[in-house]
């Protein structure tokens, strides 16, 4: 996966968009309500959606996701194993 920090984007490797993230608040994982027997997702105090840690899935399964709910969203570390980060200045 590519995270483009200036966008906001995630991608998968071959490019496709999976999803443009956006949140008005300042999120902190730590402070979302955990789901029992789900430790890769947690629910949003300020909008109630679904947020789910993309370190636990590929680029297929994230594409699943919000192709089954598009108000999704997506917490991305940037030191994560499986997401680049691009940085580009315009």
């Amino acid at each position: 996966m590519f995270l483009d920090l200036n966008s906001k984007k995630l991608y998968t490797d071959n490019g496709q968009l999976i999803k443009q993230m956006f949140c008005p608040k300042t999120p902190n994982w730590e402070e979302f309500n955990s789901i029992e027997n789900k430790p890769y997702q947690r629910n949003c105090n300020h909008c109630k959606h679904a947020v789910v840690d993309t370190n636990f899935f590929n680029d297929k399964e994230l594409l699943e996701m919000v192709k089954n709910d598009a108000s999704v969203c997506f917490k991305v570390s940037l030191d994560q194993k499986n997401v680049t980060i691009i940085e580009e200045d315009n």
